[in-house]
């Protein structure tokens, strides 16, 4: 199997901010089990502070990506990753963007 940039499609997902678009690659993010997706997000977009109950690798393809751990946003815990970072969060960490 293989997976071309061009043949993505990209859409709204529920539960992050309405300008992001999110293409499945492999899977199903609203199932239990392994999946894969690719998001693309609007400079300056935020996402309140949230946990998930697994593992979450997140691969920068291009862009800044910022990431900060905690239950409360704060604009000064964000971290910049720039593109070819591999970030790994344990299941259960709070964290923002």
């Amino acid at each position: 199997m293989a997976i071309r940039p061009e043949d993505l499609v990209w859409k709204p997902f529920a539960g992050y901010p309405p300008a992001a678009r999110v293409a499945v690659l492999v899977g199903d993010p609203t199932r239990p089990g392994p999946y894969a997706v690719r998001v693309t997000l609007p400079a300056g977009t935020r996402i309140a502070p949230h946990r998930h109950p697994e593992d979450r690798l997140y691969t920068v393809i291009s862009g800044v990506f910022y990431i900060g751990r905690g239950d409360v946003f704060d604009e000064d815990k964000l971290e910049a990753f720039a593109p070819g970072t591999l970030i790994v969060l344990p299941g259960g960490q709070a964290h923002f963007h």
